[in-house]
């Protein structure tokens, strides 16, 4: 099985290298290089030689198969791109509903289409046929990596009147129609505040699931368990083999139809295919006479994925999914051994008693849960800019009790179908214990520093040293000395996080379609709105920026106006902070933001003050004067501030008109600005020439995303060019920040 393992991750190295890293003279130069060393290695009888010629093989197998996958199956698709045709479609999965209409996944020919419709879609199922005029949208194979690496390389936009033709099912659509099935009896057995959790335990579908939910479980580390991985299909074997006695062969015949069918039922995400894969090589190892091998299989899974789509390397979840699995294999034997020899586990006294069942479960569990942080811990900072430090507990404490609801989860969705009263009582029970974990999963996110974030370049650094930490203790058998070093390096994070601060610090945070302003000074933090393209993430984002430079609390949160892209990110800062004071304009009375902010900071207890007039916030060094509304006719004209610490004067006008701001100009004594915040993300109604001329900003700043409406408009940007401004924005520029 080793030949196939050095085979299978050369095979992937290849993948990855051009996937991910070369260009592609670069990729036929090692092509080459590969060829030659390949040849060489032929006249070598040693076992080294052996290995050499087995990794040249599979490198070069992996470019060949690289390219040709590129060539045959998606440069073809390139000539659609923009284009508006009439598609026909068969209908894959059940239709998702979005913010601007709905979703489904389909397959025209060989190809799988992702179709977007302008309704819900109500009526369509799976084996349907859909008919409509489409815009076709390809998947670049050098650029737009998350739909192919999805192996969903053409999306299809609705562009005329759909027409569905029901179908027939076939034998393929039966395991995604028992998945729509099972969705819907999860739904109705339990109750609507744990029946999105189990959806997404059970099935891996997370979509009903609570942006605060989601980000407190990434938070707390453990979001893997309702990734469904590699852990569900080892309890789904474990389930087989004691339904099945424990007969080898008669467990390990069910077991891999039971695995494959779970496979094809989720899709063959690449998660689940992996841990498939895997524990079919185990299971067929004694069948067939041969060893297992924990790399091989794991190599093998690799090769399978990769066949069927290369570009499937680029998945987050299969990197992070192969990534835990092999720091498992690699450093969870070694970890467990040092753990047991520091806490003296197998001392023949203790080996049998409760005491040394505990520990060595303990252990197991500990190193376990290490191995796996080794290799994805520097993918999750990568990608999610986060390094869960609450993780280990996390795990410890809620993973047993995970991995029993979900062994009870699907023989009580199976035994609803008969006995629908008595597994809806269950089910109520079983909710008591979802309850209790996601209460537990909230309390560990809420940690002080129970996550970093690599937005600090201490936590880089960090980072870093642990990592060249790690390599000397593996090289000279010291874990001891490292993991105090360690710890001692992380204890200093928070502080030298919030021990260096200026006098000024201003960020406009990159939110998309919306605005969100952090001011920082000496002991002052101040967020001036809160809202964005995606809503509660505007929040999470103005969270992460001031706790990674060592903010727990919020002075003042101070909103102009209650627009959706002010104000949508406000309560989930309000979950992660603390916030002291909240400043509101006295206007939009019919507001339901309005009536939901008051609502919430009076549960929270968060003093609210009502600007009917003009007050100051002092700071260290300078001041921030807000402005009550210079006039109360549309639902915009909100407050106004003036930031100003040493000679750096920052103004703020919200969402303010022409008629605004000329009505600020004659009631406020407005100075020379160094920096102005455009008005209403660069429209043409605000950021007048009259303010512009009269205030000579040197910097214009722009709060800006992908929008319909033109923001921000070429009146906008020569008034600012007329006036000597500089102009910089999110969506080109992304965070900007300014000190002094």
């Amino acid at each position: 099985m080793r030949i196939l393992g050095i085979i299978s991750f050369s095979f992937a190295m290849a993948v990855a290298l051009y996937v991910l890293l070369l260009p592609f003279r670069a990729c036929v130069a090692l092509f080459g290089v590969a060829v030659i060393v390949g040849l060489i290695a032929c006249f070598l009888s040693c076992p080294m030689g052996k290995r050499i010629r087995l990794a040249a093989l599979g490198l070069s197998l992996g470019l060949l198969w690289c390219y040709g996958y590129e060539q045959w199956q998606l440069r073809p698709l390139g000539e659609l791109d923009g284009q508006v045709r009439q598609i026909r479609l068969r209908v894959l999965e059940e239709v998702k509903t979005t913010a601007y209409g709905s979703q489904v996944l389909c397959r025209s020919g060989d190809v799988r289409v992702l179709a977007y419709l302008k309704d819900e879609g109500r009526g369509i199922s799976i084996g349907d046929e859909l008919s409509m005029n489409a815009k076709l949208s390809v998947a670049d194979p050098g650029e737009e990596l998350y739909y192919i690496s999805k192996d969903i390389p053409l999306l299809a936009y609705e562009d005329s009147e759909l027409q569905v033709q029901k179908g027939t099912l076939g034998a393929w659509d039966y395991p995604a129609k028992l998945y729509s099935i099972m969705q819907t009896r999860i739904r109705q057995l339990f109750p609507k505040d744990t029946a999105p959790f189990m959806l997404a335990l059970l099935t891996g579908d997370t979509g009903e699931l609570s942006y605060g939910l989601r980000n407190d479980m990434s938070l707390a580390g453990i979001s893997h368990v309702v990734a469904v991985s590699g852990m569900h299909v080892s309890l789904i074997c474990a389930l087989v083999m004691n339904l099945c006695l424990r007969r080898r062969r008669l467990a390990a015949g069910v077991c891999l139809g039971a695995l494959w069918f779970f496979a094809a039922m989720l899709g063959f995400t690449p998660s689940v295919t992996r841990a498939v894969v895997m524990n079919s090589v185990m299971l067929m190892a004694p069948i067939l006479r041969r060893d297992y091998d924990g790399p091989t299989g794991l190599g093998v899974a690799l090769l399978v994925l990769l066949l069927k789509n290369p570009w499937s390397i680029a998945s987050v979840g299969l990197q992070l999914s192969f990534a835990a699995v092999a720091g498992i294999q690699w450093m969870s034997g070694p970890i467990d051994r040092w753990l047991r020899r520091l806490c003296r586990v197998d001392q023949p006294r203790d080996y049998f008693r409760l005491r040394g069942k505990i520990l060595r479960f303990l252990t197991g569990s500990v190193a376990t849960t290490l191995g796996a942080s080794v290799l994805t811990l520097p993918l999750t900072a990568y990608y999610f800019g986060t390094v869960s430090l609450i993780s280990l507990l996390s795990n410890l404490l809620l993973l047993p009790i995970l991995s029993a609801v979900f062994s009870l989860g699907y023989p009580l969705v199976a035994l609803s179908f008969c006995f629908y009263p008595v597994t809806m009582w269950v089910a109520e029970q079983l909710s008591v214990v979802i309850r209790a974990v996601l209460w537990a999963v909230e309390l560990l996110a809420d940690v002080p520093y129970g996550a970093l974030y690599t937005q600090s370049p201490y936590v880089i650094l960090w980072l870093i040293v642990s990592y060249i930490l790690l390599v000397l203790a593996w090289r000279y058998r010291r874990p001891g000395l490292s993991l105090a070093l360690v710890l001692g390096m992380l204890l200093t994070v928070p502080l030298l996080q919030s021990i260096h601060r200026e006098k000024l610090r201003f960020t406009m945070l990159d939110v998309g379609q919306g605005q969100c302003l952090l001011v920082e000074s000496g002991e002052m933090s101040a967020v001036i709105d809160c809202g964005g393209s995606h809503g509660e993430s505007s929040g999470e984002k103005a969270a992460r920026a001031l706790q990674s430079r060592g903010w727990q609390t919020v002075d003042a949160l101070i909103l102009t106006h209650f627009d959706t892209d002010h104000v949508g990110g406000c309560l989930q800062l309000m979950d992660r902070m603390e916030i002291r004071r909240l400043y509101l304009p006295d206007i939009s009375e019919d507001s339901s933001w309005r009536k939901m902010l008051v609502r919430e900071a009076a549960q929270r207890s968060i003093p609210i003050c009502w600007v009917t007039e003009d007050s100051q916030l002092p700071l260290d060094e300078g001041s921030l004067s807000i402005f009550a509304p210079v006039q109360k006719k549309t639902d915009n004209d909100g407050l106004s501030l003036l930031l100003s610490v040493e000679k750096c004067d920052i103004l703020i006008t919200g969402d303010l008109s022409h008629a605004g701001e000329r009505e600020l100009l004659l009631t406020r004594a407005l100075p020379d600005l160094e920096v102005l915040v455009a008005g209403h993300h660069g429209s043409a109604d605000s950021t007048s020439p009259q303010l512009l001329r009269y205030t000579k900003p040197e910097l214009l700043l722009i709060s800006v995303g992908s929008n319909p409406h033109g923001h921000p408009t070429p009146e906008v940007l020569s008034r600012a060019a007329a006036v000597g401004a500089q102009v910089q924005r999110t969506d080109q520029d992304g965070t900007i920040i300014i000190t002094r």
